[in-house]
């Protein structure tokens, strides 16, 4: 059984965290505004997505739908949106679209061939803009390529996060308390994953030691926590079978033992948990909790960084 890594591990453990965090926000904030005058020209927008890409675009559409409510804001993967959208669609559109990894790029080709033909515009983060298929598929100014060195994942994660407060802001007007919080916090990360860390070291490990037991792993989120239960689900994968649903479903799918089962979801959704608690403690499933102290929106962002702790803990093989 995994034990709770020694004083000097842990101090690591942040350490390459942190500097991984630090790297992909100082690109975002450098980048911020080849995404802005973007989105600036485009009020009807849909978030497209391939691979692990589906992350940033859920967060980035998470934020937007919610701050702007009266808006219909899609996250969609690429597939669809080449074959069953931009086809289709009358009304002008555009498409960001984020693909972290290099082995999603005949997808992405795929799309940018149909939004070409489509006269779509369209932008894409893409790991390497010289790519031999994306520099021969896609217009140079067209692309936002990630920095080397740097994980492209995160760093797409931290720039939606960014940008997604401040096309709210740009559509809405908005500038009261909560979004000047956001902006803040998504800007501003000093000291938050030796927060984190120190918080949650003890669920990270325990998830961590069902996972090298064997354990079958099954993550229940609220809604707009899914990209934290995908980041979650990714690192765990490596270890075990894991499995995760949104909570009003997944509920009636988990087994009464065989099976270890966490709710994921932040303090504002402790309605849903109670409830959840309530069905399952009838079905004699025992349910555990890694609950996200903070605004939901946040949440997305804090969840994602236990993720990348996550991933760390478990390099560590303790």
């Amino acid at each position: 059984m995994l034990q709770e890594p020694a004083g000097g591990a842990i101090v690591d453990v942040a350490k390459s965290v942190d500097r991984m965090v630090r790297k992909a926000l100082e690109w975002s904030k450098e980048n911020i505004d080849v995404i802005m005058n973007f989105l600036n020209e485009h009020t009807n927008l849909i978030v497209s997505y391939s691979g692990t890409g589906a992350i940033p675009a859920k967060i980035f559409s998470s934020i937007v739908r919610v701050l702007v409510q009266s808006r219909g804001f899609e996250a969609l993967p690429s597939s669809e949106v080449a074959v069953h959208i931009a086809p289709y669609r009358e009304e002008r559109f555009a498409v960001l679209h984020f693909m972290p990894e290099m082995w999603s790029r005949n997808e992405t080709a795929r799309l940018s061939d149909v939004l070409f033909l489509m006269e779509v515009p369209s932008l894409y983060i893409v790991p390497d803009a010289n790519d031999p298929v994306l520099s021969r598929k896609i217009p140079r100014d067209s692309i936002l390529a990630t920095p080397p060195g740097a994980d492209p994942l995160t760093c797409q994660v931290l720039i939606s996060a960014l940008s997604s407060v401040k096309y709210a802001v740009r559509l809405t007007s908005r500038g009261d308390l909560r979004v000047n919080r956001l902006l803040y916090e998504f800007s501003e990360y000093a000291g938050i994953v030796q927060d984190l860390l120190d918080s949650y070291t003890d669920s990270l490990v325990e998830l961590l030691s069902h996972a090298t037991r064997g354990r079958s792993i099954v993550l229940l989120y609220t809604s707009i926590l899914e990209p934290v239960a995908l980041s979650m689900a990714r690192v765990l994968h490596e270890s075990t079978s894991v499995e995760a649903y949104e909570l009003s479903f997944g509920l009636g799918l988990v087994k009464r033992g065989g099976q270890e089962v966490y709710i994921v979801h932040s303090t504002p959704e402790e309605d849903l948990v109670r409830d959840a608690r309530f069905r399952a403690l009838r079905e004699g499933v025992k349910l555990k909790t890694i609950e996200l102290r903070t605004d939901p929106l946040s949440a997305m962002l804090y969840g994602y960084i236990l993720s990348m702790l996550l991933r760390e803990l478990r390099s560590l093989h303790v």
